[in-house]
Order: C-alpha cells, then sequence, then structure tokens
C-alpha cells in the first residue's frame, strides 16, 4: 500500500522534536492498484484472393451436311449403279431376284450406311460438346462459389475484430469500473490514439486479383456471368465502428450543436483516458 508520512510543523522553538514519532496516512491500500497485463487482440489483416478466368469455349462452326455425304456419296456410286443394274434385270426377266439378291442387298446395305452414320455421328459430336459444357459450367460454377463463401467469411471476420476492438461507449465505461484487462492495453506501436467515434459503413481489407481479359471472338457466355457475381458479394461491411486516427489527424475540429458536441467530446475522453495509460499520453485541456 502507499503511505505519506505525516509530520507536525514545530511551532514552539523551544521544544524538542527529535523524538516525536512520524504517523502516516495510507492513501492506496494494495486492493486498488492496477498492474497493466500483456495485450492480446486480433488484427485485421489484409486478405488477397487469386481469381482464375472461366475458360473460354470455343464453339465450331459446323461442316455443312453436303461436305459429309458429298464424298461417301461418290465412292456409293458404284454400288448404286450396281443394285440399280441388279434391280433392272429381275424387273426385265434377265435374272431371278434370288441370283441378284446379294448385289442389292450389298448395295442398299452401302446406301444406308453412307447416309445412316455421318448423321450419327454428327448427333453424337454435338452432344459431347453440350455435356463438356455443362461439366464446365459446373464445376467454374462450384468454384466461384467456393471463393465468394472465403470471401464472405473473411468479411464476416474483419467484422467481428472492429467490433471487438472497439467498443461502445456502456462497454468502455465498464472496462473502467471493473478494472478489466484492458484498461490501458493500447501501445504507441499497434492502434494508439485510433478511437471509435461512430457507427457507419467501412470497406473490408479484401482485394481481388484476376488476370486481365483478352480480346476473342468468342461471344460472352454464361461463364462470364458467374465470374461477375464474385464481385457483386464484396460489398463494404455495414454498421460497424468507425474510427480516426488522432496520430495521423494531428489537429480534428468538431463542429455541432453544442449539446451533441460535448456529450462526443466526453465520449472521445472516456475512450482516451481508458485505453492510453497516464505515462503514455498526456491531455491539456484550456
Amino acid at each position: 500500500s502507499l503511505k505519506f508520512a505525516k509530520r507536525l510543523l514545530p511551532n514552539n522553538p523551544n521544544k524538542d522534536y527529535s523524538s516525536d514519532q512520524e504517523t502516516f496516512v495510507e492513501v492506496f491500500n494494495k486492493n486498488e492498484y492496477f498492474q497493466r497485463p500483456p495485450r492480446f487482440k486480433r488484427s485485421i489483416e489484409p486478405k488477397e484472393y487469386n481469381i482464375d478466368p472461366p475458360n473460354s469455349t470455343q464453339k465450331r462452326d459446323e461442316m455443312p451436311l453436303i461436305y459429309t455425304l458429298g464424298p461417301m456419296m461418290l465412292m456409293g456410286t458404284t454400288s448404286l449403279m450396281s443394285g440399280m443394274s441388279a434391280i433392272l434385270n429381275v424387273l426385265e426377266g434377265k435374272s431371278s431376284f434370288r441370283q441378284n439378291a446379294p448385289s442389292i442387298i450389298t448395295s442398299i446395305t452401302m446406301i444406308g450406311s453412307m447416309l445412316i452414320f455421318p448423321l450419327l455421328q454428327k448427333a453424337w459430336t454435338k452432344k459431347n460438346a453440350r455435356k463438356i459444357e455443362n461439366k464446365t459450367k459446373r464445376k467454374y460454377k462450384k468454384y466461384i462459389n467456393d471463393k465468394k463463401q472465403q470471401i464472405l467469411q473473411e468479411i464476416e471476420i474483419q467484422r467481428q475484430i472492429l467490433i471487438d476492438n472497439n467498443l461502445d461507449l456502456p462497454n468502455v465505461a465498464k472496462i473502467v469500473l471493473n478494472k478489466q484487462r484492458t484498461l490501458w492495453d493500447r501501445k504507441i506501436e499497434h492502434d494508439f490514439l485510433n478511437i471509435r467515434i461512430g457507427l457507419g459503413n467501412v470497406s473490408p481489407q479484401i482485394k481481388v486479383n484476376v488476370p486481365e481479359e483478352h480480346f476473342t471472338v468468342e461471344d460472352t457466355d454464361n461463364l462470364k456471368e458467374m465470374y461477375n457475381e464474385l464481385f457483386d458479394a464484396i460489398k463494404d461491411m455495414n454498421n460497424v465502428p468507425v474510427t480516426t486516427d488522432f496520430k495521423t489527424n494531428i489537429i480534428t475540429g468538431i463542429v455541432g450543436n453544442y449539446s451533441y458536441v460535448k456529450n462526443f467530446i466526453d465520449g472521445l475522453m472516456l475512450n482516451l483516458m481508458t485505453f492510453h495509460s497516464y505515462d503514455m499520453l498526456k491531455i491539456a485541456i484550456m
């Protein structure tokens, strides 16, 4: 405990005061002392996210059907003529159907395959292209949604850190009254003189890096829309503490109605005296 010695001033020059005992007055007891503990706090760290652009879907021009069937039709001309000749022989009675059946069947089979298989191949190619495109969209949409959730989680973390590090006035008063561990916890190398002045909108410390968009002859598809949805998710944090740094803003003016200004300054003084120790901050009132 802190005690001061108390001694009466000599008022009798003929009296010896050397033998008088000093009396001590106790100013503070040991329960009234406060020892500043080490500070443990979370700080907002700027985050960067690298976003890959969507793979451009190359849409190939479909080849006209005549270019596909034309060469095969020329190759099948011989079989067609052979089949027609066999049919004419049967119709004219020069030979029986039994004798010409192999030629007729072979001709019909070749002509059928010549027409059917290119059409089937073309249909399969279109179906496979749509399948690959849909698969690409699903994967990129999942990729964008995962990145979006990561960014939203980081925004919520930064929001909570702002709230925890910059309390409202009722909670600041409780720190003083209850001698909580956050009393006088700010130091010059950290958020010294960074004081809450109210609530408002604050931009999150998040940067999204995207590669430059290059020229392409392809039309913009739905993947670009998913790509742009990500930027819509990065919005300001609403209704969070807004602070000002009095180390940087060494001259600050407050203008307004006297009652509002007085309450505002009282709040500033409470913050300054609660979080800044007397050995680091001196306040002069003129």
